[in-house]
């Protein structure tokens, strides 16, 4: 048994004092029932424990103190929070822990999970932070191995060590097997596309066991099936140490190398490959000639396809290394004691592991004993890196690894090991399938690059390399896309805004300003989203717009070959109503907004309410305001409660001058209010150039 400290010794259940009572099954055992209704969003049915621990951040060393005297839940809590928990600075947070009483796999009420809530102590603190950074949840997972204690607490069965159990592997096989006969359109393979290079998969007893093969016309017409791999390369020590395709070794990855040659997430992928009896595979740092600058540019020009018309693309959350595989599970874990007061036979312990980080948006949260949303939408290195985006988007069936279970997806239904059946979430089906719906079209693209901004890049000139897949498939061609924005759309997809969890004290006007004006490295424009890194929404999303500018001219001048990837300069020349940001602003959010909308401001004229101003930078009271210029783009009517006809409402950007005489740089949006459209139709068209 694990050595607790006496803090956690108050995470121990006293099942009597809960109110429980010892019922029967069929069989005639004796299980426990709480007088806990399933639990919602709210919390309720949780079982709140006799914790309390108040803790400083980065450091934790209250957490570290106990840990180094023997506390084995001290250290996987602390670890825990190293690895999910996102603060800034020396803050003091308020721990609590909270047991989950909920629905298993089996329908029945049981021990599914323990909750660790960290909150921002300090209350003048906390409102300085979005709602998401002043209290932040960790889940850690329940099971047990069978027996008397199991049974009693309707614990889940323990962890399988091996991702491709023959349970796991059968589950696999039906799940292709039903594509196979009812969707035979999820199957890739139908079409007669193949990458440039594949990795033939020889016979285990063969020497050498693999060799890189040219698909020619041949091959192509046969479309042999194959698989597509979608990981991390890691740190740059471990990208350094990868096994790849260089112009120096191209022709001895021709002639064969071995199994025991490849890292270890590349042997863990040939495995799953041969398990089903798949004959290629398709990885990125051997298909590709990663020193060889066209080549690369070209294959990374073809990645829609590449993932589209695999047979299976093999996901790996549990993975954040080249050289860390993802079929053995070891999660750090500790067992916990329980002693019945109800039935002094039961006794034994359960397993708490560490799950991931919980948020009240998905299913585990309130109650949910299913781990998908965890799987895809996860803190793993898989999750937030910006490369697997779109591997995972455009792939049509895949396979997720993950630290604790393992998922198959097709456009169809997610299915889990743990025996749970869902659909898969819109954005991960049918993408951009039908190609006529053009705002259907518009909104998915949106909603998908506010999920991919905030990943991760070890280059960030490959902000728009790493999403060129997606954007190839949009339907439009490549003088139609302005670096993530497009023609079609232009004056909509120009009225976005940084998401309100994303901005900090710390993101200072002045910092702004000089990563928008910086020439070297060139990622993006000051008014594309793809100039940041964090998430962000459109002020406008509806299709009954009305352009309020005269003439808008963009352009990007592309770096390599690929029209969609890298840009080396652009250009926007916007003929419309520009007007200076008046200087009343204020902060004076309407009644019952949240908190979280504090770099929002409001522009008054007189004593007139007109505008809702969104900056790019974390505002101030007083704000410096000089030399800012509202544009307006766009506009709509919109009814205002109280008002017997709708009135029209302006969309548009703030403009700050930049370094180079003569032009601007985009910092922020706005919305008018119900008095606000006035203050451009008095003033005259110009023309601007933003940089």
């Amino acid at each position: 048994m694990k050595h607790l400290c006496t803090r956690c010794k108050g995470l121990e259940l006293d099942d009597k004092a809960l109110g429980g009572r010892k019922i029967l099954n069929d069989d005639g055992e004796g299980s426990l029932e709480l007088p806990l209704e399933q639990p919602d969003i709210d919390g309720e049915g949780n079982i709140p424990l006799d914790y309390q621990l108040l803790d400083n951040s980065p450091e934790f060393p209250k957490l570290a103190a106990a840990s180094r005297a023997g506390c084995d839940f001290c250290r996987i809590l602390k670890d825990a929070i190293v690895k999910f928990v996102k603060f800034e600075g020396e803050q003091v947070f308020d721990i609590s822990m909270e047991y989950r009483w909920s629905q298993s796999r089996d329908a029945k009420l049981g021990l599914t999970g323990l909750f660790a809530t960290l909150k921002l102590a300090d209350r003048d603190v906390a409102l300085r932070y979005a709602d998401s950074n002043r209290q932040q949840s960790l889940r850690f997972l329940i099971d047990g191995e069978p027996g008397i204690c199991s049974q009693w607490l309707n614990l889940r069965p323990p962890l399988i060590a091996h991702a491709l159990h023959p349970n796991n592997l059968s589950m696999i096989e039906e799940q292709l097997d039903q594509c196979e006969k009812k969707h035979k359109h999820h199957i890739g393979s139908q079409s007669r596309f193949l990458p440039t290079r594949l990795i033939e998969i020889g016979n285990q007893n063969s020497q050498p066991e693999f060799r890189l093969v040219l698909t020619d016309s041949r091959m192509k017409r046969k479309a042999p099936r194959y698989v597509a791999l979608s990981y991390c390369w890691g740190s740059r020590s471990d990208s350094a140490t990868q096994f790849k395709t260089e112009k120096m070794t191209l022709a001895d990855r021709i002639s064969g190398f071995s199994f025991d040659a490849m890292t270890r997430v590349m042997r863990d992928a040939v495995t799953v490959a041969r398990a089903l009896s798949i004959s290629y595979i398709w990885i990125d740092a051997l298909c590709i000639v990663q020193d060889d600058r066209a080549d690369w540019e070209r294959e990374s020009a073809t990645m829609a396809d590449v993932y589209r018309q695999a047979y299976i693309t093999i996901c790996t959350p549990g993975s954040s290394s080249c050289h860390q595989g993802f079929l053995d599970r070891k999660p750090k874990s500790i067992a916990f004691p329980f002693e019945s007061t109800i039935d002094p036979e039961v006794k034994g312990s359960y397993n708490i592991r560490i799950g991931g980080r919980a948020t009240p948006s998905n299913s585990i949260a309130e109650g949910m004993d299913f781990t998908y949303d965890e799987l895809i939408h996860d803190h793993s290195s898989w999750s937030q890196r910006a490369w697997t985006f779109q591997e995972g988007v455009l792939s049509t069936r895949t396979l997720h690894f993950g630290s604790f279970e393992l998922s198959y997806q097709c456009p169809d239904r997610v299915r889990s090991e743990a025996g749970h059946s869902s659909y898969p979430i819109e954005t991960d089906i049918g993408i951009f399938d039908d190609l006529s719906n053009a705002p259907a079209r518009h909104a998915m693209w949106n909603e998908l690059m506010s999920q991919y901004t905030p990943r991760h890049l070890t280059h960030e000139t490959d902000r728009l390399p790493a999403i060129s897949g997606l954007a190839r498939i949009m339907g439009h061609g490549p003088k139609d896309y302005y670096a993530g924005l497009w023609r079609q759309s232009l004056v909509v997809d120009l009225c976005w805004i940084r998401h309100v969890d994303d901005i900090g004290p710390t993101d200072t006007k002045d910092e702004i300003l000089r990563l928008l004006d910086a020439k070297q490295p060139y990622v993006a424009p000051s008014w594309s989203w793809a100039v940041r890194r964090q998430s962000f929404e459109h002020l406008i999303d509806i299709n009954d717009y009305r352009d309020e500018t005269r003439s808008v001219v963009a352009s990007t001048t592309p770096q390599g070959l690929d029209p969609f990837g890298q840009i080396k300069g652009s250009s926007l020349t916007i003929r419309g109503i520009v007007v200076p940001l008046p200087s009343n602003i204020v902060h004076d959010p309407p009644p019952g907004a949240r908190r979280s909308l504090f770099h929002f401001k409001y522009v008054y004229e007189k004593d007139k309410r007109i505008a809702q101003v969104s900056l790019d930078w974390w505002v101030q009271d007083p704000e410096d305001r000089t030399e800012l210029s509202m544009l307006l783009l766009t506009s709509h009517l919109y009814p205002f409660e109280g008002v017997h006809r709708r009135v029209r409402v302006g969309f548009g950007i703030i403009l700050h001058p930049s370094s180079t005489p003569g032009r601007y740089v985009r910092v922020g949006a706005f919305t008018t209010d119900r008095h606000g459209f006035g203050l451009f139709q008095r003033s005259s068209y110009q023309t601007v150039k933003i940089l």
